[in-house]
């Protein structure tokens, strides 16, 4: 499914990056507590990370190493108050844009 903007709006989201490559997440991912996401040129969404305190960006950093990425290109960061919030959205974008998939493969 392709990122929805809408989800950006969610009250749970304090700061919002603009998608870029995935090799520029060191330089402008925050060390903060969110969610992150890859996604491939079209925006179809590959994957859905979430992050403690001051963990973003080695988070994002941590997934591509260990190509958590699912041949993503592109990636975007949503900042949160703390880790319980983040985790809290990450399982609902999770459901929203990965739930069909992980049923596909499960079979």
């Amino acid at each position: 499914m392709k990122w929805d903007e809408k989800d950006a709006s969610d009250g749970r989201v304090v700061a919002m990056g603009k998608w870029c490559d995935i090799s520029s997440i060191g330089k402008v991912f925050p060390n903060s507590a969110g969610v992150y996401l890859f996604a491939d040129e079209s925006l179809e969404v590959r994957f859905v990370g979430c992050a403690k305190e001051a963990g973003l960006q080695n988070a994002a950093k941590d997934s591509v190493y260990k190509e958590e990425n699912y041949g993503a290109k592109r990636a975007l960061w949503l900042e949160t108050e703390n880790r319980e919030e983040a985790q809290h959205l990450r399982r609902q974008l999770v459901r929203k844009y990965l739930a069909r998939k992980k049923r596909k493969t499960e079979y």
